[in-house]
């Protein structure tokens, strides 16, 4: 028979991410987001636009983060900017450091208000439409 085809690393590092939203695990959160940011700064070549789409979802209001009373721009500051300067993504060399200083702007720029977007998704994919109220 046919071996299973298996996921992408990344696709699991980002399963991981989401499987810790659904279920409230703060630590498995920041574990997972710490070797997404290592994976993705690692391959920050190819793989940049995917972290720096993950920050910017952080960034914005997102329920799941709010139940566990956590905001996303302290996951991107403590969790994912220094595992972007941890020792195993400096081998990465200058697209890991275009991809930290890239990110450092994001941040920076937050406001920590809703996008200007009518409807925004949260981590678990969750639509939210604006209240009309």
């Amino acid at each position: 028979g046919k071996s299973a085809k298996k996921w992408p690393e990344v696709r699991k590092l980002e399963g991981n991410i989401l499987v810790a939203a659904c279920a409230g695990d703060e630590k498995l959160l920041r574990s997972s987001l710490n070797s997404l940011a290592q994976y993705c700064g690692s391959r920050a070549a190819q793989e940049a636009s995917r972290l720096r789409s993950w920050c910017t979802t952080l960034l914005a209001p997102q329920p799941s983060l709010e139940s566990m009373s956590l905001q996303g721009a302290e996951l991107v500051r403590d969790v994912i900017m220094p595992a972007l300067s941890s020792s195993g993504v400096k081998a990465g060399a200058l697209a890991a450091k275009e991809l930290q200083a890239d990110l450092q702007e994001v941040l920076r720029n937050a406001t920590g208000g809703p996008p200007p977007a009518r409807q925004r998704r949260d981590l678990l994919g969750l639509t939210h439409a604006k209240s009309l109220l």
